[in-house]
């Protein structure tokens, strides 16, 4: 009986301790309001050099004002991540750039995410279009290292819906050893490249994995694809057909594996 009272007061202690603090961090993450410290995130940034020259614009008298802003405060159990977002074009406009910082309420101050997320130096993504769009059974797959996996990771933690994707495919006979593609593939991504502040590209760049594959239905005569690899924006490559991609469909990271 002895024993059975000290294991249930351990039990009680853990609970307090460890289960209690999350579930009050996490209340505290939720509470915060993107307007009460969007000015002190707009200053953490601008001190830590996030922001780039002529990256805002703030000409109030003739009311023209791009800034980065802070638009979603998310919660996890290191930290409150604060998204930031530049953009002055309406509510209704998709950002042209984000950004993730994090905050540490008990200490009342801001720091850079990968100091409070233990982001991996390197990693396999699954890229594609965002979740409510068709698939056509297609995605592009690409080990992203340091600062793309940085900028992918950020995406990824903060559920930001972003096309940030671009890089360089080459048609090598045979699909990369970490793609699990199940139907025949013979190319692979040999330059991946992420970023929060892709921006605008190219059309000839916005080619689809599944164009690759040669699965786009629309195309006559593209069922092997060849019409894709022919057509690109080509880049030098002493081995292989090699093609710039910069999608604006298929940008978007859907998992990290």
């Amino acid at each position: 009986m002895k024993y059975k009272t000290i294991f249930t007061f351990f039990l009680f202690t853990l609970f307090f301790v460890i289960l209690i603090p999350k579930n009050s961090f996490a209340s505290t993450c939720k509470n915060l309001q993107p307007e009460t410290i969007n000015s002190s995130a707009h200053d953490f940034m601008s001190q830590n050099n996030m922001i780039l020259p002529e990256e805002e614009i703030d000409l109030p008298d003739i009311h023209v004002q791009i800034l980065w802003k802070a638009t979603d405060i998310i919660s996890t159990q290191t930290a409150c991540l604060v998204v930031m977002a530049i953009s002055g074009l309406g509510d209704d406009v998709i950002p042209g750039a984000y950004d993730v910082i994090g905050y540490l309420p008990e200490e009342n101050r801001f720091a850079k995410f990968e100091d409070v997320v233990d982001v991996p130096q390197s990693f396999i993504a699954k890229i594609g279009d965002l979740p409510s769009k068709d698939q056509k059974l297609a995605y592009y797959y690409a080990e992203l290292k340091d600062d793309s996996a940085l900028a992918a990771y950020k995406a990824y933690i903060a559920k930001i819906e972003y096309y940030g994707f671009s890089g360089v495919v080459v048609k090598s006979g045979q699909k990369a050893e970490f793609d699990p593609t199940t139907h025949p593939r013979n190319w692979r991504v040999e330059t991946a490249n992420f970023s929060l502040r892709r921006g605008s590209s190219n059309e000839v760049d916005d080619i689809q994995s599944y164009q690759l594959d040669g699965l786009d239905d629309g195309i006559p005569g593209g069922a092997d694809g060849d019409i894709y690899w022919e057509g690109c924006n080509k880049v030098a490559n002493d081995k292989y057909p090699a093609c710039h991609i910069a999608p604006w469909g298929q940008a978007f990271i859907v998992d990290i594996l």
